[in-house]
This record gives C-alpha cells, sequence and structure tokens, in this order.
C-alpha cells in the first residue's frame, strides 16, 4: 500500500484518517516502502507489526523541540515516524534510530524493539 500521508492525517493514537473520513488502523496492513529508504531499486512491502508513543526529544525532521510523544510504527526492518511539529510522516531504519538515540540521548531501546 503506497500511501501519500501527513501527519495531520493521524490522530494521536496513531489513527490513519485521509481525507478527514474513516479512522484506519495500520497495523497488519503491508505498506510499500520508499526507494530511498530501502537503496533499492525494486519495491518492497513490509507488514506494520508495531506502533509506539514516545518521546524523543528534537524532531530528526526538522530539528525542532518535540511537544507531544511521537507515534513510530515498526516493520520488521523499518520505522515510520509521524511529525507533527514539521506536519511530516518519514520512513528510516532503526540503524538510523540507534544513531540518533546515541547523539541525542534517548533511551536505549525507546521503541523496545
Amino acid at each position: 500500500m503506497k500511501l501519500k500521508m501527513k501527519a495531520y492525517d493521524f490522530d494521536e493514537d496513531g489513527l490513519w484518517s485521509p481525507g478527514g473520513g474513516e479512522q484506519i488502523c495500520l497495523l497488519g496492513l503491508l505498506m510499500d516502502i520508499p526507494e530511498e529508504v530501502t537503496y533499492s531499486r525494486e519495491a518492497e512491502l513490509e507488514e506494520m507489526l508495531m506502533k509506539r508513543r514516545i518521546r524523543i526529544g528534537d524532531c530528526v525532521g526538522c530539528g525542532e523541540r518535540t511537544t507531544r510523544d511521537t507515534v513510530i510504527f515498526a516493520t520488521s526492518r523499518y520505522r515510520m515516524l509521524i511529525l507533527w511539529c514539521c506536519d511530516r510522516v518519514i520512513w528510516t531504519t532503526e540503524d538510523y534510530l540507534c544513531e540518533v538515540r546515541e547523539e541525542t540521548g534517548w533511551k536505549n531501546n525507546s521503541m523496545g524493539v
């Protein structure tokens, strides 16, 4: 499922409402992982396995101090972050988030993964 998402399409519980309509839970859905994250020319599909709300401090998208918890969805290899401060939904890897945790002082295994 390849979707164009903005942070404000999500509520505080991580339910997605495109166009303000039906609320959709992404858990269990197959998602297209963007090529810029996979470094692959072929599309990768991964199932959304977990959702967490955590405090990250400074936003990894815009650098601003976050004022509320960030919703993070996880597949087996990738992470999707809902960044309300800059109205972005970004995909990344757990390896990148580990680097950010070390640099910014997030607790180890904030995701519990």
